[in-house]
């Protein structure tokens, strides 16, 4: 008597679409957004030397750990469940 064949890595194709999923990738997509629209503006050249009044490495360091943070909720989301 030999035990059933079980799939472990199958994922269920109704997992992945639900609302808890696209809000995740909404908020990977638009922290990814901000880090590069943030790395655009510091690259640009300077015109004036005055500095400017925006803090563009801390709102890429609060995106960029929103979008690590949501990657890292996405890996979670993907894996396979016990008992599901």
């Amino acid at each position: 008597m030999a035990f059933p064949r079980v799939n472990h890595l199958r994922i269920p194709n109704k997992i992945m679409l639900t609302t808890e999923f696209w809000v995740t990738l909404a908020f990977l997509g638009g922290g990814a957004a901000i880090v590069g629209l943030m790395t655009w503006i510091e690259k640009r050249p300077k015109t004036k030397l005055e500095p400017r009044l925006f803090p563009t490495t801390f709102v890429m360091l609060i995106a960029g750990l929103v979008a690590l943070m949501a990657l890292f909720h996405m890996v979670d989301l993907l894996k396979p469940v016990a008992g599901h």
